[in-house]
């Protein structure tokens, strides 16, 4: 059982690799649909999208970090940089999060993986926000940064 469920995750995740590139070689966006009905509106048919937005980099972030234009998802950091990443900083427990309930039909799989997803996903958050936020704040004050003469890089 453990192994179908494996096996079935790996497939799905190649499917869905296979269509964000798909995407990314179409070159589109398209807008989220929302299960939200519109009250201005009478017809129960009609529903309202989501706006779809594209976030530029500001000119400070670019030169700040020349290779953010590349794709970090499909360059793969070597082990030791990711163990340094990873275990180098504290564990960031201000986030509250409560993600919407499974429906109580779903088999317990599903809800085990729905759990792991979940860690997985607080654990990157928790490790890139005070990077994220350190980074922003030198930005915004205007300090440069000098890798030689800097204690905190």
């Amino acid at each position: 059982m453990d192994q179908e469920l494996i096996q079935l995750i790996k497939d799905l995740t190649n499917k869905v690799n296979i269509l964000y590139e798909d995407r990314e070689r179409q070159g589109t966006s398209h807008e989220q649909r929302m299960n939200v009905q519109n009250s201005d509106v009478e017809d129960p048919h009609l529903r309202v999208r989501a706006p779809a937005y594209e976030v530029e980099n500001y000119p400070e972030l670019i030169e700040e970090f020349p290779d953010m234009e590349d794709d970090i998802f499909r360059s793969p950091l070597k082990d030791d940089e990711r163990k340094e990443m990873v275990y180098g900083y504290p564990k960031f427990k201000v986030v509250n999060y409560q993600p919407p309930p499974l429906n109580d039909t779903a088999p317990t799989a599903v809800k085990k993986v729905d759990r792991l997803l979940y860690s997985i996903q607080q654990s990157l958050a928790n490790i890139t926000r005070p990077i994220d936020q350190y980074r922003h704040e030198q930005l915004r004050s205007g300090r440069t940064v000098d890798p030689d003469n800097d204690d905190d890089i």
